[in-house]
């Protein structure tokens, strides 16, 4: 026969650690303050990404020019449609340009600006994430479905996610994206208004990402291509995921333990 005191201790314990787990859980998305999609011409090598080149093969440059591919919402809505901008190159070592390794912190400072005065922010970026997919398939035989990371050179690690699909009039084509991260900074006050996350993008009709891989495997080797980026806007007051997912899985461990203990 059950105890109903012991009932009432569970429902007494649990009851708040599940509702605790799951405000938790609800707090690991970050509310979106805004968006704008941003897009240029890039070129792309095993280690780097010129904004804007003007003639693919020369060095970096520093810095390439954008725009908006429509107009910004929330706290990008000062931004039109095709409002200019620039972006910092990427280089994984210092140089012309900061250093810009994935799957570290980094900090870039104005990473990404626009012209437009009513725009008052700077992004500021501080991590590019490493690519989610295996390298199994980077080698394999070309087919529709297929996902990359490719490998970086040594001991670097490379953000890119790749992937195989199949076009109605290019057929076997590819796109490759990857994600980074950073802070809004006010240009007025100098304060971190928001955080920005975005991911960055381009598509490959008519080849698939091994016929890209093999153009930027070669000494001096890259792909040249149109690109564009979403970025959002993000509370810069909202806890990292892995801090409510600790808090929520640390209320469930106490309630167990004082179960036990009443056991």
């Amino acid at each position: 026969m059950k105890n109903p005191n012991n009932a009432q201790t569970v429902r007494h314990v649990l009851l708040p650690a599940v509702i605790l787990m799951a405000i938790m859980g609800t707090a690991q998305a970050a509310p979106i303050y805004g968006t704008i999609t941003v897009g240029g011409s890039a070129e792309v090598t095993q280690t780097t990404i010129d904004y804007d080149p003007i003639i693919a093969g020369d060095p970096l440059n520093g810095t390439g020019d954008l725009g908006a591919l429509a107009p910004g919402t929330g706290v990008f809505s000062t931004l039109g449609f095709l409002d200019p901008g620039t972006i910092v190159d990427r280089s994984v070592t210092a140089g012309v340009v900061p250093a810009q390794p994935a799957g570290v912190p980094i900090l870039v400072m104005n990473w990404l600006t626009f012209t437009n005065p009513a725009f008052r922010y700077a992004l500021d970026l501080t991590f590019i994430d490493i690519g989610s997919y295996s390298s199994l398939d980077c080698g394999a035989p070309e087919a529709v479905s297929q996902t990359c990371t490719p490998s970086a050179p040594a001991p670097f690690q490379s953000p890119y996610n790749l992937s195989n699909f199949n076009d109605s009039t290019a057929g076997l084509s590819s796109n490759a994206n990857f994600s980074v991260r950073g802070v809004m900074r006010n240009l007025d006050t100098g304060l971190i208004d928001y955080n920005f996350n975005g991911v960055f993008g381009a598509e490959f009709l008519g080849q698939s990402y091994q016929d890209v891989l093999a153009a930027v495997s070669v000494p001096g080797g890259s792909v040249v291509a149109s690109y564009s980026g979403t970025i959002n806007a993000t509370s810069a007051a909202v806890p990292e995921p892995s801090t409510g997912l600790l808090a929520g899985i640390g209320a469930g461990l106490l309630g167990l333990s004082i179960l036990r203990r009443k056991k």
